[in-house]
């Protein structure tokens, strides 16, 4: 189990950039999100204690470009592309515009903890063969049901000490920037989900490692519902299968995972987790039918 270290967002900004630290761009990609979470993620990223030198948020044409420019008060620099590529597509986009040593990505609604940046940067120059490391995310409140659903399935399961992984879930992720260019960036068809399994992957097969750092962390204040929540669990079924199926195909998928997991939460007695299932279900068809 991780740590339940709660935090507070910095209130002033880092004092400076730290000279012996190499330079680190961040980027942050963003579509349709909440301007007071795009907020909170630039002054979380700009309030480092190693300040990044560059913080770019990368609004993959959001319907409203009001959200993305609730960074640029607090410190970012933003981009607004002029057609929606997926997550993707705008990370590559803020990928082309960096030549720092290192490069980190982070989410709206993701706030890592001040000393993440330079704690992930620490470990790089300790480990040459490290081409990325990501940290543990946690929920802002761990105890509501649903947040504790999306921590056992939707989350990354670390181990207790920093170290070798197979994958990592991408929330925050730190990279050098040369192994990166090296696997040529994120792969643009994976638009919604399973880019950072798949750049795990191809960093490996390069002759990467790809490392859990678990002295620091980062807050996820993403707000756990129904809706958010089977939004995210039918990205992963179109990831994980391939589109166009038809919706007999898609609601067999929807209803195998149910039952799956409705099984597995009896057997181990997680009662209040099963009532999630079916409401999970039911959220997902009106995607279902819009993409059968």
């Amino acid at each position: 189990m991780q740590p339940d270290r709660r935090r507070s967002e910095p209130e002033t900004q880092g004092q400076g950039p730290d000279t012996s630290a190499p330079a680190v761009d961040l980027i942050v990609p963003c579509y349709n999100e909440d301007p007071s979470a795009v907020d909170r993620t630039v002054r979380a990223l700009t309030g480092q204690t190693l300040r990044p030198r560059r913080v770019i948020v990368v609004d993959d044409c959001s319907r409203d470009p009001a959200a993305a420019e609730a960074g640029r008060p607090v410190g970012a620099e933003v981009v607004r592309l002029s057609e929606n590529g997926g997550i993707s597509k705008a990370r590559n986009v803020g990928l082309g515009m960096v030549d720092a040593p290192v490069i980190g990505f982070v989410n709206v609604e993701v706030l890592p903890d001040p000393e993440w940046l330079q704690v992930c940067v620490d470990y790089l120059a300790a480990h040459p063969r490290v081409g990325v490391v990501e940290v543990f995310v946690g929920p802002e409140d761990p105890r509501p049901l649903l947040a504790r659903w999306r921590m056992r399935y939707h989350e990354a399961h670390y181990p207790d000490a920093s170290g070798p992984v197979s994958w990592t879930a991408g929330h925050a992720m730190i990279f050098r920037t040369d192994a990166m260019r090296a696997v040529g960036g994120f792969d643009e068809d994976r638009r919604k989900a399973g880019e950072s399994l798949d750049i795990c992957f191809r960093l490996k097969d390069a002759g990467w490692e790809v490392h859990y750092v678990a002295e620091t962390r980062a807050v996820s204040i993403q707000q756990d519902t129904f809706r958010v929540l089977a939004r995210a669990e039918y990205n992963r079924s179109i990831y994980r299968t391939e589109t166009g199926n038809g919706i007999m195909r898609g609601l067999a998928i929807a209803a195998n995972r149910m039952v799956q997991r409705s099984l597995r939460h009896v057997v181990f007695l997680r009662w209040p987790l099963l009532l999630v299932e079916p409401g999970l279900f039911v959220w997902q068809l009106p995607w279902l039918w819009r993409h059968r």
